[in-house]
């Protein structure tokens, strides 16, 4: 099961280029959660591969539930590795 879980991210982390994906927030007014600081929850993923981590409470404060995202970085449409978020509204 844990092979199947992270096979996306195994593919965005060796055959991986710069990626967009769009995403609706889930919360956004957790401070921490167990090895998870400042969590961003997103909509609709698995759990466990539902949060971005390290978000600055700047960026959260303006989010609520129901708010559309893009989430950039390296990887595929099936998984990547964030470097930037952006509001999409």
């Amino acid at each position: 099961m844990t092979a199947v879980m992270a096979w996306p991210m195994m593919l965005a982390l060796f055959v991986g280029h710069h990626a967009e994906l769009p995403y609706t927030v889930g919360r956004a007014d957790n401070h921490y959660e167990k090895h998870c600081y400042s969590p961003l929850q997103l909509q609709g993923l698995i759990i466990g591969f539902d949060k971005v981590c390290g978000v600055s409470d700047e960026f959260r404060k303006g989010l609520a539930t129901g708010t559309h995202i893009t989430v950039a970085g390296h990887g595929t449409s099936y998984g990547l590795f964030a470097t930037e978020l952006r509001r999409s509204d």
